[in-house]
């Protein structure tokens, strides 16, 4: 029992990709992130499967065995195919609460990290890796809309408020030529085709201590090593990348092992050399752009006939709050809603 508590975060996260492989298994049948679950014993899978909270261990490791080859086959063939891939990753934070806390009883907070390869249809291979000019020397233009892209951004608008227009009004039909449009922009048909994205297990590291940190791009050489190789394709430097905070974190475990190895004979792997560029995701922008929306137009003690807040109450969105963080999902869908019936 008394592994019990390490269990705990493990059976909290519900694993999509096992209910989607297998639409028989239950609600809570794949609660087990892909790398924790060998790591419990084999007893706390029996005992468990019992009241249906998991399978049992045999049952746990062959569906984990599965779905990882299924994934790196995906990977590999895509890796034959000539596309390149990347990798991802950011931190989950899984809290586990108790029902009666006391002193030697309170909720704890596990933070471990998600990963993920993007198989990627373009290489950008024609692009140097010299810079073009220094940022100091670019002119004002470089950074303000001039009249041609307010021009361009004026024919965007029309063409998105056209799609909203044609989905709900049927009468307006004779639109729907000129809301298949595609907006013009670099790279357009390759960014068309959809990426390969493949879900790499969850690992019990904490991206706030650099030691974890190393670890995490230890597991990361390994993932390349093994991919490459089984691609029989030469090893060759991967894009890694997360948020920004993310980012910084990778840049610094580097440095760090840059300087054991200048005490120490280590490999281009051991010294993480394979990983590069590190860059910084956007997939924040999209909240941040919300939170400003919601920061400018929406005000909870506004019940004005118009205003976002009078609109929420009249369609009863109540989850909908001031704090975008913690309501993405729900104030995305309403803000999406509330535009789409401005243009109707």
């Amino acid at each position: 029992m008394d592994r019990i508590p390490s269990f705990l975060p493990a059976t909290n996260l519900v694993s999509d990709v096992s209910k989607k492989r297998c639409g028989e298994l239950s609600s809570p049948t794949g609660k087990t992130p892909l790398q924790e679950c060998k790591r419990q014993p084999a007893c706390v899978y029996d005992r468990l499967a019992v009241v249906g909270v998991t399978t049992c261990f045999q049952g746990a490791g062959r569906l984990v065995d599965e779905i990882g080859k299924h994934n790196y086959d995906a990977v590999i063939q895509s890796l034959k195919n000539g596309n390149p891939f990347r990798l991802i990753g950011d931190n989950i934070n899984i809290s586990v609460g108790v029902k009666h806390e006391r002193s030697n009883a309170k909720g704890t907070m596990y933070n471990w990290f998600a990963s993920a390869i993007l198989t990627q249809k373009k290489a950008f291979a024609e692009l140097s890796d010299v810079p073009q000019c220094l940022s100091k020397d670019l002119p004002l233009e470089a950074f303000l809309p001039t009249h041609v892209d307010e021009g361009r951004i004026i024919n965007d608008y029309i063409v998105l408020v056209s799609r909203v227009a044609v989905k709900h009004l049927p009468q307006l039909e004779f639109l729907s030529e000129l809301a298949q449009k595609v907006l013009p922009g670099p790279c357009v048909e390759d960014m068309r085709r959809r990426n390969l994205v493949v879900a790499l297990p969850v690992l019990p590291f904490n991206e706030q201590k650099n030691a974890d940190v190393v670890q995490i791009l230890d597991h990361y050489e390994q993932y390349i090593e093994e991919i490459y190789q089984s691609a029989e394709v030469p090893l060759a430097k991967v894009h890694i990348g997360g948020d920004q905070l993310t980012r910084e974190r990778f840049s610094g475990a580097k440095r760090l092992r840059a300087l054991l190895s200048r005490n120490a004979c280590l490999t281009e792997k051991q010294r993480l050399q394979h990983m590069q560029p590190i860059t910084f995701e956007l997939w924040h922008a999209g909240m941040n752009l919300l939170s400003l929306i919601f920061n400018v137009l929406f005000n909870e003690h506004s019940y004005e006939k118009g205003t976002m807040n009078s609109a929420r109450i009249k369609i009863g969105r109540r989850t909908v709050k001031k704090d975008v963080q913690h309501n993405y999902d729900h104030n995305k869908d309403f803000f999406l809603t509330f535009t789409s019936s401005y243009i109707i």
